[in-house]
């Protein structure tokens, strides 16, 4: 059996970009699993220390550099502090089993000291030092951090020891104001104010690889002051505010817009920034005591002899304690994720796929394992044939799917069960299904002067016994193209006009805009698609909504008898198809043609309860999705997925998956509605351990 590792914990990591309030756990760890050392403090509020971080004067409890502050005097909830002096309070500390990420937020802009010039000099905190383990976090998407200068002729540089991280300069012209800077967010330009990313320290600015530091903090910020402008009343158009945030935290509009106005202050709120920073061990003399689980690896780390712990590929939790890290139970998982759409076996730090017994075929695809009894086909030829459509045995489909796949062509046609009509599409969150007409659109020559045609044979034909699941779609239109010709749709009910139109032409009105010779029925006109259907000669009218099914009949009538010698083509068409030129030109042109128009229709369909009894009395019995003395209820016995939920229609029902929550897929089939978001952030955090593997 092939075998797939996967690494996998945290997506709480990547929902705090997703939610404004956070709650921080420990993935799939077992509650009763420790995070942190004997007889120590492992929480402060709702934030959960894990060691190597820790609270207290116990210096057994945390590694140096690591010891936090659980503030209990603000008569609130406890904060976690990262500094003494309360700047930067840690919002969640996770991912410890990728290489570790801290969320941080810092209350406030960086405050500068500005003298007499304008320049000045501040610090991002005072709890960063050059010398410790914590960085703004500035190697993976999309936690990366970025400098925002706001004011009006100044230049904004952060520097990490003797390099330079990031720079930008705002500037002010005549034009600066308010509403200009709230519109372009920033992003360049005389608006008051400037953005730049924080990137990796590579080399000093003398060109030295060993970034030097003079400072003992790790981040600085130098303002300077560009001359030539009157300072007074740039500071009054745009205050001076440095901050250093987490990219995509100015995009708010209710933060940008709170920083950018000059009416009064912004508010408490607005100034919580939020930061990401990662760690690294620094200065622990015994590199091998640090990484202790047997599972874990240790990776080398940005500053002079850092690293930082993680657990192995397949193994989830803390490595920095004994057996901190789990094998991680990957058949658990989400297919899309570990990529075994047919029986997983968990191994220890790994897990084998293979399809189950009685099936074959590739089982790291979607319905890639076939039962090699009884075969469910999901597509025909380039078509997605998707339950509760489907192909072969009774089994595979519900009662009123069935569909045929026909080998006769290249690519293989997925038709109707009648024949006439080629199905190219089938959509499950609109409920359609778009069909083409395979044979020619036959014309009406000379007729009585009214007929009835049953549309048996125009239209999908099913047996009188089977309840018929579909009905036309208001999508579509009736077109009639000849002369002095009236057609009107029927349905079941009597009366129940589902369209009708007529066109007009004067008696010797065969003009030629198609050439010498050729005749367009009496239409005149410029090359202008939707021209030529407005009466004269050619019409088309809409499709009302039908509440018993497909149409029953046509009825045709000439309104003047002595002008029947042109053809008249009477057919049912997707809404817009008609307009382009040259299907006006083959049909207008009069005459049998030869070569087959591919006129596409579109059909609603919907799903029946599995009980006998008229269609109508199908949704009229029960309105709100109840199978009542049948003891049926539609969302087990239809919508099957969980996440799912069962919408009347006219005569039956339709399933749909709860878009609303984020989720999408097949409301028919068990398991079927996926969360498109959560297997993104599963995603993006096997993302994160594959680069902190090759970063490390």
């Amino acid at each position: 059996m092939a075998q797939i590792t996967i690494s996998a914990v945290a997506i709480a990591a990547a929902v705090l970009i997703l939610v404004p309030v956070f709650t921080f756990t420990r993935g799939t760890v077992e509650a009763a699993d420790p995070i942190g050392m004997p007889n120590c403090v492992i929480s402060c509020g709702d934030v959960e220390v894990p060691y190597p971080f820790g609270i207290g004067a116990n210096t057994s409890c945390y590694l140096p550099g690591f010891n936090l502050t659980c503030d209990n005097t603000t008569g609130s909830s406890p904060r976690l502090l990262l500094d003494a002096d309360g700047t930067i309070q840690v919002l969640g500390i996770m991912n410890l089993d990728s290489g570790g990420y801290m969320y941080v937020q810092r209350n406030g802009d960086v405050k500068i000291k500005v003298d007499a010039n304008g320049n000045g000099n501040g610090t991002f905190s005072q709890g960063l030092k050059h010398d410790g383990p914590y960085m703004l976090l500035t190697v993976l998407l999309p936690f990366r951090s970025e400098l925002i200068l706001m004011g009006c002729n100044v230049q904004a540089t952060v520097k990490s020891g003797n390099a330079t991280v990031a720079s930008c300069t705002s500037l002010c012209d005549d034009t600066a104001d308010y509403e200009t800077s709230v519109i372009d967010r920033c992003s360049g330009g005389s608006t008051g104010c400037c953005r730049a990313n924080i990137i990796k320290p590579g080399y000093d600015d003398d060109g030295r690889g060993e970034v030097y530091s003079s400072s003992s903090t790790a981040y600085d910020v130098q303002l300077r002051r560009l001359g030539g402008w009157n300072r007074s009343a740039d500071r009054d158009r745009f205050p001076v505010r440095v901050f250093i945030a987490e990219r995509g935290w100015f995009d708010n509009t209710s933060v940008s817009n709170d920083l950018l106005q000059t009416g009064r202050p912004p508010s408490k709120e607005t100034l919580k920034v939020p930061v990401w920073l990662s760690w690294e061990v620094v200065d622990h003399p015994n590199r091998s005591s640090v990484c202790k689980s047997n599972h874990s690896q240790r990776g080398n780390g940005r500053k002079r002899g850092g690293y930082a712990c993680a657990c192995k590929n397949g193994y989830e939790g803390n490595p920095y304690l004994t057996d901190g890290c789990k094998d991680i139970d990957e058949c658990e998982w989400s297919p899309a994720l570990t990529g075994c759409y047919g029986e997983c076996i968990n191994t220890e730090g790994s897990f084998m796929c293979g399809c189950p017994p009685g099936t074959t075929g590739n089982f790291t695809i979607p319905g890639g394992c076939i039962n090699t009894e009884d075969i469910c086909r999901t597509s025909c030829g380039d078509v997605e044939v998707p339950y509760p459509f489907g192909i072969g045995s009774s089994k595979c489909y519900w009662p009123g799917f069935r569909l045929e796949c026909y080998t006769g062509y290249q690519p293989p046609r997925l038709l109707l069960s009648n024949g006439r009509f080629q199905v190219v599409g089938i959509s499950l969150h609109n409920s359609t299904m778009r069909v083409i007409r395979i044979d020619n659109l036959r014309p009406y020559t000379t007729l009585p002067t009214s007929m009835a045609t049953d549309l048996g044979e125009e239209f999908p034909y099913f047996p009188d016994d089977e309840e018929v699941p579909y009905s036309l779609s208001t999508s579509n239109e009736l077109v009639v193209t000849g002369c002095n010709a009236h057609a009107t749709l029927v349905g079941h009910n009597n009366p129940a006009i589902i369209s009708g139109c007529a066109t007009f032409c004067y008696y010797n009105d065969t003009g030629g805009v198609w050439g010498e010779g050729s005749s367009t029925n009496g239409i005149h006109g410029e090359n202008d698609g939707d021209k030529y259907c407005y009466g004269k000669g050619c019409c088309k009218a809409r499709i009302s909504e039908s509440v018993d099914g497909m149409p029953k009949k046509l009825v045709f009538k000439w309104l003047d008898a002595t002008s029947n010698s042109q053809s008249v083509f009477v057919f049912i068409a997707e809404e817009g198809w008609f307009d382009p030129w040259g299907v006006t030109g083959k049909l207008m042109r009069g005459g049998y043609r030869a070569d087959a128009m591919k006129v596409p229709i579109l059909l609603r369909w919907e799903v029946f309860l599995p009980h006998s009894g008229s269609s109508s009395a199908n949704v009229s019995s029960h309105p709100d999705c109840n199978g009542g003395d049948y003891q049926v209820t539609p969302r087990d016995q239809i919508c099957k997925s969980k996440h799912s939920q069962c919408k009347r229609g006219n005569r039956g029902y339709t399933c749909q998956c709860n878009e609303d929550g984020g989720y999408h897929g097949n409301p028919y089939l068990v398991g079927g509605c996926k969360d498109e978001r959560a297997e993104y952030l599963k995603g993006e955090h096997q993302m994160l351990q594959t680069q902190f593997s090759y970063l490390h």
